[in-house]
């Protein structure tokens, strides 16, 4: 399956109409260090995007067919970082950090 945003090109318009936003604008830094929200909300939904589809279209299937109990634990712990990997994209956010 492909990738909504696995192209820089439709990250940058999708970032352009997210800075149209004023709740989100609020979220930029007002020295300017680091990416504008709007950046950072498309490029966390890419990675957790592509987490996602790691887990539910390979991962899973790996674990229903793991027969050994090493190979269970080793397809879980891949999910389980998998999972991290999307916690931490949802704390860059500080509009997606509420949740957590």
């Amino acid at each position: 399956m492909s990738r909504l945003l696995g192209k820089t090109k439709e990250m940058l318009e999708l970032s352009k109409k997210i800075s149209n936003c004023t709740q989100i604008k609020k979220y930029d830094k007002p020295d300017l260090k680091g990416d504008p929200e709007s950046w950072v909300i498309v490029y966390s939904l890419s990675e957790i995007e592509e987490s996602c589809q790691k887990i539910t279209q390979d991962l899973l299937n790996k674990l229903n067919q793991a027969e050994k109990p090493q190979e269970v634990f080793d397809v879980l712990s891949d999910i389980r970082e998998e999972l991290r990997h999307i916690l931490y994209h949802i704390k860059d956010s500080e509009f997606f950090k509420i949740v957590v």
